[in-house]
C-alpha cells in the first residue's frame, strides 16, 4: 500500500469519493436492472398470457352459445324465431374464429401453440357442421337437423375440451413468469442490499483510512511541538510517506534537529564565555576591591552580549 500511502492527500480523498459513487451507481443499477426484468415479465402476463387467457375464454363462451342458439333453432315455433336464432349461430361462430385467431397471436409458448392448432382444426370442422346445420333447418329439415347434431356431440365436446386445455395452458404460463417476476425481485433485492452492505463497509474503511493519514500524523506532531515548547528537542516524527503529512513530518524533524544544534551551540558558548570569565577573574592584577569588581562587571558583560549576538543570529 505504499502507492496509496504516498498519494497526495487531495487525491487519496478523491478516490475514497469516487469509489463510494461507483458503488452507489452499480447500486441504482443493479436496482434498475432488477426492476427492468420484473416490468418484462409484468409486460408479458399482461399483454401475452391475460390477453390470451381472455381470448380463450372468449372463445369458449362464443362456442357455447353457439351450440345454445343452434339448440333454440331447432325448437323454434315459427321459422322467424328460428331465422333470429340462426343469424346468432353465425354470429357466434365468426366470432369465436376471431377469439382463436387472437389467441394465436398472443400464445406464443410450444405448448399453447400446438394446443391451438389443434383446436384451430376442431373449430374448422365445428363450423363446417354448424353451417350444414343452418341449412337443414332453413330448409324445414328439423328431424335431419337434429340427427345432424347428435353426431356432432362428440365434436363439439372435443372442441370444449381444447379450448380449455389452451384456457388451462395459459394459467400455467401466467404462474411461471409471476413466479419468475418474484425471484427477479428477490434477487434484486438481495443484490441491492448486499452490494448496499459492502458500498457502506467500504466508505467506512476509506474514510477511516484517510483520516488516520491526516490525524496520527497531526497528532504527534503536536506532540513533538509541545514537547519542544517545555525544552525537550529529541521528538522525532515518524515520516515515511511522501504526501502532505510525510513533507511535514520531515520539514518538523529537520526543524527540531535545528533548533537542538542552536541550542547546544549557544550552551557550548555561554559555558565557555563562563570559563573565560572565571579565568580573567583568577588573572586579573590585584588592586582595590573597586577596580576589581568593576573589572568582573565589564567581562560578565560582554560575555552577554555575545551570548545575545549568538542568538539573534
Amino acid at each position: 500500500m505504499d502507492w496509496y500511502r504516498n498519494m497526495r492527500t487531495a487525491h487519496k480523498l478523491l478516490l475514497g469519493f469516487g469509489i463510494v459513487t461507483a458503488l452507489l451507481a452499480f447500486v441504482g443499477w443493479t436496482g434498475v436492472t432488477s426492476m427492468s426484468r420484473m416490468e418484462s415479465n409484468v409486460t408479458t402476463i399482461y399483454q401475452r398470457d391475460f390477453a390470451g387467457l381472455n381470448a380463450a375464454e372468449e372463445a369458449k363462451l362464443n362456442q357455447a352459445f353457439a351450440a345454445r342458439s343452434v339448440r333454440s333453432a331447432l325448437l323454434a315455433a315459427n321459422k322467424a324465431e328460428a331465422a333470429k336464432h340462426l343469424d346468432d349461430v353465425r354470429r357466434y361462430a365468426t366470432e369465436l374464429r376471431a377469439a382463436v385467431g387472437k389467441a394465436q397471436a398472443v400464445l406464443t409458448t410450444p405448448a399453447s401453440k400446438a394446443e391451438l392448432e389443434r383446436t384451430q382444426e376442431l373449430m374448422e370442422a365445428w363450423v363446417k357442421r354448424n353451417d350444414r346445420l343452418i341449412e337443414l333447418v332453413s330448409a324445414g329439415n328439423t328431424q335431419q337437423a337434429m340427427s345432424v347434431m347428435a353426431a356432432a356431440n362428440a365434436a363439439t365436446l372435443e372442441l370444449s375440451a381444447s379450448l380449455a386445455k389452451v384456457c388451462e395452458l395459459t394459467h400455467n404460463s401466467i404462474d411461471n413468469t409471476y413466479r419468475n417476476s418474484m425471484q427477479t425481485f428477490e434477487t434484486g433485492r438481495r443484490e441491492v442490499l448486499l452490494t448496499a452492505i459492502l458500498s457502506v463497509i467500504l466508505a467506512i474503511a476509506l474514510g477511516y483510512s484517510a483520516t488516520r493519514a491526516i490525524s496520527v500524523p497531526l497528532a504527534k506532531a503536536v506532540t513533538i511541538l509541545n514537547e519542544v515548547a517545555q525544552g525537550n528537542f529529541t521528538g522525532h516524527l515518524d515520516s515515511n510517506g511522501k504526501d502532505e503529512t510525510g513533507q511535514m513530518g520531515s520539514a518538523l524533524n529537520l526543524a527540531v534537529r535545528s533548533i537542538r544544534a542552536f541550542v547546544e551551540s549557544v550552551s557550548t558558548s555561554a559555558k565557555d564565555m563562563a570559563g573565560a570569565s572565571r579565568e580573567t577573574s583568577r588573572r586579573a592584577p590585584k588592586g582595590p576591591p573597586a577596580y576589581r569588581m568593576l573589572l568582573v562587571c565589564l567581562i560578565r558583560c560582554g560575555g552577554r552580549l555575545q551570548l545575545d549576538v549568538l542568538m539573534r543570529t
